[in-house]
């Protein structure tokens, strides 16, 4: 299964190419707009006029297309990138249904201007699609920022949904004043998904179980062995269990960790490294198979550094086996 590492990198990467293609079409747009312009203000009866101002419309209406085209192609990446987040246990599935509904949107717009009788109403139905499909991508990008807690992501998908409002007011591809609000949100995505980036790859890579040493209420044993074929048969995989994104502890002392097991665990206690605070109160203390959501009490959290990275070590019990994992989160007081 592909990594939240690789969702964040196609969201990115699709993020880069729509902004690229909206700075190339607002430039475009402007130039052939003020060419078009110039031409009606010196317009004559004369055939020259007529084909110069008819090949600027028809310049403005393959620009509409190659940009269309273009952001096709970052909607898809940006449609991946929310499916692997998703199949990750991220709550994004809105984002890819928009990703969706923008591809749809795109390709009626072209076929709508491509087509003499219908083409004007397709248009149209293409533009509904599109104000759709922006509020829906920006929402689940939102989600992203939120998840992850990157505030530059989040305000990125309140100004995509705000552009995508507009797209219902006129046409998307000439609407110049919401282009420049979608060209500022991807600008502002792809800098905050870079953040979330860095932030995942200088994470320490998730742990999977391992035997607690110098403890205090564990009890202490001599250094794992690596077994043998002997002991462990190569059909009984050890149990996995690992952090999914990152935490988030309150200023209440409430912390929010998901973790990922391939077996049912017991939780027996928590605490952040190098505090003195340890849990209250876990809930849920038992790990079912697949993605587990817990909320761990640690009562007075006044003492952390607020948007400080913290360790939190968890003490857990795997059919009579004491051992241990760690999980990172963030004070967000």
């Amino acid at each position: 299964m592909q990594s939240e590492f690789e969702g964040i990198s196609k969201l990115r990467n699709g993020s880069l190419i729509i902004a690229i293609s909206a700075f190339v079409g607002l430039t475009s747009l402007i130039i052939m707009i003020t060419s078009l312009v110039a031409s009606l203000n010196t317009l004559s009866t004369s055939i020259t006029s007529a084909l110069s101002m008819l090949g600027t419309l028809v310049a403005i209406l393959i620009l509409i297309i190659i940009v269309a085209i273009i952001n096709i192609v970052g909607l898809i990446y940006v449609k991946d990138g929310f499916e692997i987040l998703k199949s990750s246990g991220r709550d994004v599935g809105i984002g890819s249904t928009g990703a969706m509904l923008a591809l749809v949107s795109l390709i009626m717009e072209i076929i709508g201007l491509l087509v003499f009788i219908w083409g004007t109403f397709i248009v149209l139905v293409a533009g509904v699609l599109a104000t759709v499909a922006d509020i829906l991508v920006g929402a689940g990008f939102y989600k992203v920022g939120e998840i992850y807690n990157e505030g530059t992501t989040k305000i990125a998908g309140i100004l995509e949904v705000i552009g995508g409002i507009g797209n219902i007011i006129i046409l998307p591809s000439l609407d110049i004043i919401f282009m420049i609000i979608f060209l500022i949100a991807f600008i502002l995505l792809y800098i905050g998904l870079g953040k979330i980036y860095l932030i995942k790859t200088s994470m320490p890579p998730t742990q999977p179980i391992y035997h607690m040493n110098n403890m205090n209420h564990v009890t202490t044993s001599a250094p794992p062995v690596q077994p043998s074929y002997s002991q462990v048969p190569p059909t009984q995989p050890s149990p996995q269990i690992y952090q999914v994104g990152q935490g988030i502890i309150r200023g209440n002392g409430y912390t929010q960790v998901s973790l990922y097991s391939t077996t049912q665990v017991i939780i027996l206690s928590a605490r952040i490294d190098g505090t003195t605070l340890s849990s209250v109160n876990i809930n849920p203390v038992v790990l079912q198979p697949g993605k587990n959501d817990l909320t761990i009490w640690f009562n007075n959290t006044n003492s952390l550094i607020p948007n400080a990275n913290y360790f939190i070590t968890l003490v857990i019990d795997i059919g009579g086996n004491i051992s241990g994992i760690r999980a990172a989160a963030v004070y967000q007081p």
